[in-house]
């Protein structure tokens, strides 16, 4: 994953493991609100941009198999202009390479 950069590992490593586990509890006990199957050798960089874009970021990321797949879990808030939090948002993306076809990435978003 080679939009992973040095800031996002900084930002998982420092976010608070309680809070994290609490998001992936919600994320596993609930539906997405959306869901994306995408093909294609740069629809997960792709992605990524989009969810940076959208204010989330890196608090998860799981290599499996051999790294021919990556999960990875971004998460964001956003606030009102008088500082509260309106709503939560969570995004899973998996990422599996496909040697003989085009690699497929799957995002699935929450909102808390």
């Amino acid at each position: 994953m080679a939009l992973i950069t040095e800031q996002d590992r900084n930002y998982m490593k420092a976010f608070p493991a309680r809070k994290k586990t609490e998001i992936i509890r919600q994320i596993m006990s609930r539906s997405p609100a959306e869901e994306s199957n995408l093909e294609g050798n740069t629809t997960c960089d792709k992605t990524i941009l989009k969810l940076r874009a959208r204010g989330l970021e890196l608090i998860d990321l799981q290599a499996l198999e051999m790294e021919t797949a990556v999960t990875t879990v971004w998460y964001g808030k956003n606030t009102s202009i008088l500082g509260q939090v309106r709503s939560e948002v969570a995004a899973l993306l998996l990422w599996e390479y496909k040697p003989d076809d085009e690699d497929v990435t799957t995002v699935r978003v929450w909102h808390f």
